[in-house]
């Protein structure tokens, strides 16, 4: 078999083999349609980089480009511009987004294109995967390691059923700094499988009320069989968004929450509801992912950012800011830190507190 000197450019590549050289985080896909294509869709971990300004892209170091279109020959001419400023090994995906569809490979939407509904829709899906099979790969961090790593301490944690403990994922640790009393009525927005509420029934006592919210049915089963197992009785579990709480006005003693602000698309609305159930005189302490400055669009433009707590994190200052314009006084940060699901430099575990 003769081999041309000059084989043509650019090299056509199978779906196939881009997905695994994706997988070997050997290649960065590239979208070089127009911005509003690429919103409503394309390849998971795709940037956009339109054809009119492909020769100013920034390519990650030793990394091949593959550029894909819809189908037809932009891939192409974007790669003859690509080659002129840069020293990277540059192909295309054969046939572009049609044949990767073609292919039965999946695509995604950018999260601007999300409605609330959907990213609801979306979170509680996922969710209720950390539920039903915890061991699986999460970009997100689950399970007993990562709740000793942010403070649940190991002889606590044998105490609890595995159950309990196998799927959590929240922020950080807000117990050191929940003040719950005996009798009190208290309420865990995101209860997932109940190991806040676990700990919680603790502080309350028999004699108190313990309420857990969330968006997962496969959650709040979950957390009804753990929670039971644990010789809790005075709990009642919301199949609920956090935003639309079904709990009356001046209610609830002590609203608690372990990262549900960022996976909740109308994070006002979820303070206007933390405010509305407390009593006067309240107050919610949480633990919830913020930043030290604002995020380059480019890090969170796909639903899994949204899972990580960064896709919806605001900073810091923001954060507090919104807490005072809906109805809670006196907000401020208790502690922050880093953990596990602060993967991004510019991301911290904190905890909050704020009063009614």
């Amino acid at each position: 078999m003769t081999i041309p000197d000059n084989p043509p450019f650019p090299p056509q590549l199978s779906p196939g083999e881009v997905s695994r050289l994706v997988s070997e985080q050997s290649a960065q896909i590239i979208d070089v349609r127009q911005p509003q294509d690429y919103e409503q869709e394309h390849i998971p971990g795709a940037v956009s980089r339109p054809l009119d300004s492909i020769k100013t892209a920034q390519l990650p170091p030793g990394k091949m480009a593959i550029l894909y279109c819809g189908g037809g020959t932009q891939a192409g001419r974007a790669a003859e511009q690509l080659r002129q400023t840069s020293q990277a090994d540059i192909a295309v995906i054969a046939g572009g987004l049609r044949n990767w569809k073609a292919a039965g490979l999946t695509t995604t939407k950018s999260l601007s294109a999300f409605s609330a509904d959907e990213i609801k829709a979306a979170v509680a899906e996922r969710y209720g995967q950390v539920a039903t099979s915890p061991t699986q790969k999460f970009n997100f961090p689950v399970g007993r390691r990562f709740a000793e790593s942010v403070g649940y301490h190991a002889t606590t944690l044998d105490r609890l059923p595995a159950g309990v403990w196998e799927s959590f994922t929240g922020a950080g640790n807000p117990q050191p700094f929940v003040d719950a009393r005996p009798g009190e009525t208290l309420l865990d927005l995101g209860c997932g499988a109940g190991l806040d509420l676990s700990l919680y029934a603790r502080k309350v006592g028999p004699s108190g009320i313990l309420y857990g919210l969330d968006l997962s049915e496969a959650m709040l089963e979950k957390a009804h069989h753990n929670l039971t197992e644990a010789g809790i009785a005075n709990f009642q579990l919301l199949h609920a968004p956090a935003d639309a709480i079904p709990l009356p006005d001046n209610s609830v003693d002590l609203v608690t929450a372990n990262g549900i602000y960022n996976l909740s698309p109308d994070k006002d609305a979820v303070m206007r509801e933390v405010a509305r159930i407390l009593k006067p005189g309240g107050r919610t302490i949480f633990a919830e992912i913020v930043l030290k400055s604002a995020l380059p669009h480019e890090v969170r433009h796909e639903i899994n950012d949204w899972f990580r707590c960064i896709g919806g994190a605001f900073v810091q200052e923001e954060f507090l800011a919104r807490l005072s314009r809906n109805g809670l006084t006196r907000p401020r940060i208790l502690w922050s830190g880093r953990n596990a699901r602060t993967g991004h430099e510019l991301a911290l575990s904190a905890v909050v507190r704020a009063e009614k």
